[in-house]
């Protein structure tokens, strides 16, 4: 996956505009005034430009500056190039840290978590917001629909779980987002990908079991292919 050519299209994608997703995670991460923010994986900036209003300061990290480069960092934005994976802040200098579809492209997730607790200070909060297969029987149907598009790693929310529980967070909550009726012609159009792998990857939709059908509530209307798609909002604390 090319993000820095993806960049140019990446905020016209569906889940980029769910703005009430990201209005769920600001509820949950409960931030202050006061408060110093990381933003893991911003890409784009999104979920950086809905923090800065409410704190004191936003550190954005990704590792790929071609679509930080998409927004405008000023204020008390800033941003940083980072691995999520080897943060480059002292212990217990964040009072919140806020990831959003990043974590599933993460090579070492664990390590990933466990840096993000380092960081954080004690009564801190994490919230998540990662896409998961719809249901867990369906999951090796989904594995080789994003195989063909960004080959990322799938987790279920069990796995989230676990991976928090590891790294030490404890009060871990979860709650679902369903994204309805996703235009899939309109994701796979934004996504910087050939235009054979998208037609594989509608094809894949068209042709997916009655069980992957009814978990996405899938419903196909003139070419195009339409799906409830699910995130899970994940929290905890430090």
């Amino acid at each position: 996956m090319n993000w820095s050519e993806r960049a140019k299209t990446y905020n016209n994608l569906p889940a980029q505009k769910q703005k009430v997703l990201v209005a769920e995670m600001l509820k949950l991460g409960k931030v202050k005034p006061g408060h110093k923010v990381l933003d893991v994986g911003t890409g784009t900036g999104i979920m950086a430009n809905a923090l800065a209003p409410l704190c004191k300061s936003v550190i954005a990290v990704d590792t790929n500056i071609g679509m930080a480069y998409e927004n405008k960092w000023e204020g008390n934005k800033t941003f940083i190039w980072n691995d999520i994976t080897r943060l480059s802040f002292p212990e217990n200098y964040f009072h919140r840290i806020f990831g959003r579809k990043v974590f599933h492209q993460v090579g070492d997730i664990g390590r990933a978590f466990s840096e993000c607790f380092r960081v954080l200070k004690h009564g801190g909060r994490i919230v998540v917001a990662q896409p998961v297969p719809a249901d867990a029987g369906i999951e090796h149907e989904y594995k080789r629909i994003f195989k063909l598009k960004d080959d990322r790693n799938v987790y279920l929310e069990n796995d989230y779980f676990r991976f928090m529980m590891e790294a030490g967070f404890k009060n871990i909550y979860s709650e679902p987002y369903i994204f309805k009726s996703m235009s899939v012609y309109e994701w796979l159009n934004g996504s910087a990908i050939p235009i054979r792998q998208q037609l594989q990857i509608l094809k894949l939709h068209e042709n997916a079991s009655d069980e992957y059908k009814k978990a996405y509530n899938m419903r196909l209307e003139e070419g195009d292919c339409f799906i409830d798609v699910k995130f899970v909002i994940m929290t905890g604390e430090k």
